[in-house]
């Protein structure tokens, strides 16, 4: 069965973030680890401020991280009926990624790498915790 793919991507217009390229990027990964059917996954660009929030509320720590992931379902924890992958009729929802645009842009600069690239590594490393895949 061939991947039916949707990425939502919801970034503010002073956080310019080349769509094509990161959907690209995120087709790349979810067909490099083999899944198929629909799946459905959303990545929010956002500030620091919101960032720090997130990352209070979520993590109780003080500071904006560059990428958080949010799973829809937590694949350290087993369901009921024994795997965290379940597409159901409408497609697998993987969960959500937030990239910090200011964090991204330190990090490009940091690493001489283009911006879109770097949000693309980004997005990327919150995918494989999507995934249940940590590759820290």
């Amino acid at each position: 069965m061939e991947l039916d793919l949707s990425v939502a991507i919801q970034c503010d217009s002073r956080y310019p973030v080349n769509r094509k390229l990161l959907r690209s990027r995120v087709l790349q990964v979810l067909t490099r680890h083999r899944l198929s059917g629909k799946v459905f996954v959303s990545v929010s660009i956002v500030g620091d401020r919101k960032m720090v929030a997130l990352n209070k509320q979520f993590r109780n720590k003080d500071y904006a991280a560059d990428v958080l992931s949010f799973p829809t379902y937590d694949p350290t924890q087993p369901m009921e009926d024994g795997g965290f992958a379940h597409p159901d009729e409408a497609g697998l929802v993987l969960g959500d990624t937030v990239v910090s645009y200011p964090q991204a842009v330190k990090i490009a600069s940091q690493k001489r790498k283009f911006l879109d690239e770097t949000i693309g590594d980004l997005v990327e490393h919150s995918l494989m915790h999507l995934l249940g895949i940590h590759h820290d």
